[in-house]
């Protein structure tokens, strides 16, 4: 009878189950498990102040953030999206809303609307106060008061050489002023504004309508003024 040669079987030797051979395989899977580790990038930790929306990766500067004025005295504001906007006077936070409006608003009026709602109101106020185009006025405005705050000043020994007290200046000749918030809610909008603050954005189209109300008061009658022009130092009326 023919055979046919078989190949030939390498020899397998199997390791008892031992507890050393179980503690070898262990050691090896967690040097993987190391070794993987190391391959592991360090994710930087971030600290941020949702208060005042402000972020930082050093611990150091995020402590120096949270000892400054701006963080104890600042109130919790919404951030400043860019928005869009219909002539009606409705804000949308994107494109596709405002068209969806558009096919049903039947808007027809040429009568100017007014700025409402608190939250509106406050993120104004806190533009105004932080806008460098209306601290300009105000610089200006400051040239224009300390001539008139002499006057006041000789009639009532308050100053020494002109010095300006624009304290005693504001708590009698500016007593009437508008408080701070009066003020942004007889703001008025007009279809130009609307248009303005659509094409320049919702900060800049409110700052030109901000800077225009201003404009139209009397320097006595408006509720912020400049105390020192080199530090832009301000006084808000705000009661």
């Amino acid at each position: 009878m023919d055979t046919k040669k078989l190949p030939k079987v390498a020899n397998i030797n199997v390791l008892p189950n031992t507890d050393a051979n179980q503690k070898e395989i262990v050691s090896s899977d967690e040097e993987n498990t190391q070794h993987n580790k190391n391959d592991t990038k360090k994710v930087a930790k971030t600290f941020s102040c949702k208060k005042c929306n402000y972020t930082s990766f050093n611990s150091y500067n995020y402590k120096k953030h949270l000892a400054t004025d701006k963080h104890k005295d600042s109130k919790k504001l919404p951030k400043v999206a860019n928005l869009f906007l219909c002539k009606c006077g409705k804000m949308y936070k994107y494109k596709s809303g405002l068209y969806k409006h558009k096919n049903t608003c039947t808007f027809n009026q040429s009568e100017p609307s007014v700025l409402e709602g608190d939250t509106n109101k406050e993120l104004i106020s806190y533009l105004i106060k932080e806008n460098t185009e209306i601290k300009q006025i105000l610089i200006e405005q400051n040239k224009n008061m300390l001539e008139m705050s002499k006057n006041v000043g000789n009639n009532n020994n308050n100053t020494n050489n002109n010095n300006f007290n624009l304290q005693f200046f504001l708590n009698n000749t500016c007593k009437d002023a508008l408080n701070i918030m009066d003020f942004v809610s007889q703001l008025s909008l007009t279809l130009n504004d609307l248009e303005e603050t659509s094409r320049l954005g919702f900060v800049e189209g409110i700052t030109k309508i901000v800077m225009n109300g201003l404009n139209k008061l009397d320097k006595i009658n408006r509720p912020l003024h400049c105390s020192d022009v080199k530090r832009e130092v301000m006084y808000i009326k705000d009661n």
